[in-house]
């Protein structure tokens, strides 16, 4: 199919974060700060370590002081959220659409004006911006006298995001140089014992 003025899932994420960090949702629960990851792994790992364990480790400080739980199940559903649209976001897809765009070139000037079916005039940037500004007001009803205050309250996201991070980094390397020790005594040993089984094997050989 025609090709105009893609939009990669990468550029979108990233322009709809920069938009959100100026116009950022009053009562949000969490830094946003997601990006795309190439490696299943690595998205492996910054979803258990980034994303369900402070989801965990909420729930339990607000079990202690007595409050509703809830971080998880928030989490468990933008998981779910997220998995059904990996079919669609992890593959190449072609869509043929040479009919579609030469519909613009059967009509004349003025209707091409009025019915513009080209995405090549897309302007993605102040597109997704106005989506940003739509939701918000449109669909969660915060006016633009809630900015200011919603930027606070941000910034201190932001802060608590880095800190658990860090945090969450600082005592996963610890624990892996904690037990680093122990796994190299342990694959010495299983070495040694692989080398000595091989030379009895190998003197017996000799031997017969």
């Amino acid at each position: 199919g025609s090709v105009c003025d893609c939009f990669s899932w990468g550029e979108s994420i990233e322009t709809g974060k920069r938009f959100f960090y100026d116009f950022p949702l009053s009562y949000a629960l969490w830094y946003p700060d997601g990006s795309i990851k190439k490696n299943y792994y690595h998205h492996l790992f910054c979803v258990i370590f980034f994303h369900y364990f402070p989801a965990y480790l909420i729930d339990f400080l607000l079990l202690l002081f007595g409050r509703k739980r809830f971080m998880v199940h928030v989490q468990n559903k933008i998981s779910t959220g997220l998995k059904l649209l990996q079919y669609y976001t992890t593959k190449d897809w072609d869509f043929r659409n040479e009919k579609f765009q030469r519909l613009s070139d059967n009509l004349n000037q003025l209707d091409q004006k009025i019915f513009d079916a080209s995405a090549s005039q897309v302007n993605w940037e102040q597109y997704i911006r106005g989506y940003i500004i739509g939701m918000r007001t449109y669909i969660l009803g915060e006016n633009e006298d809630t900015i200011p205050q919603a930027k606070k309250v941000l910034r201190r996201l932001y802060i608590l995001d880095r800190l658990t991070k860090y945090t969450i980094c600082i005592l996963f390397f610890w624990f892996l140089w904690a037990h680093l020790e122990n796994f190299v005594e342990r694959s010495d040993a299983i070495i040694r014992s692989s080398l000595h089984i091989i030379y009895k094997d190998t003197n017996k050989t000799l031997h017969i």
